[in-house]
């Protein structure tokens, strides 16, 4: 935790945003997520993957975590996830932040292009979802601390 901590100082001084892929054992880095503007609590739509976000959801809580720091993200996303979607929001008792929707021709033309997804299918309904989290995460990091964010 205590070499986490340290990396995460360097990044911070030379990036506006520090994204990190955490393992569902948070134990090793629980501390430092508490000074998580937003934590990303990223799942695919389906029960396992439901459960596995209560659980995390529940030790984020136990660690001192606001409900309100994490947003669910739903990756790889079809139109028949819908249904399956409310039920997520409504067992985590928070609303869904994004939905990430499952396109593998538009990320294998990406691929192709040899270019990041954004620049090579600006247009897709990927892209376009991922340009809304990112401005949606920029615009809640710009929040005064006075608004319950941390700096």
């Amino acid at each position: 935790e205590a070499a986490v901590r340290m990396l995460l100082k360097i990044l911070r001084s030379w990036f506006d945003y520090v994204v990190l892929d955490t393992p569902l054992d948070l134990s090793h880095v629980a501390s430092v997520l508490l000074e998580s503007q937003v934590v990303l609590l990223l799942l695919t739509p389906n029960p396992m993957a439901l459960q596995a976000a209560e659980t995390t959801l529940a030790a984020l809580k136990q660690h001192g975590l606001s409900t309100s720091q994490v947003w669910p993200v739903l990756n790889m996303f079809k139109p028949e996830d819908y249904a399956f979607r409310n039920k997520i929001g409504e067992a985590l008792g928070l609303p869904i932040a994004a939905n990430l929707f499952w396109s593998p021709r538009v990320l294998a033309q990406a691929e192709a292009s040899q270019q990041p997804l954004i620049l090579a299918q600006p247009q897709s309904d990927l892209a376009m979802a991922i340009q809304s989290l990112a401005a949606n995460i920029a615009q809640s990091a710009a929040r005064p601390a006075a608004e319950g964010t941390r700096a």
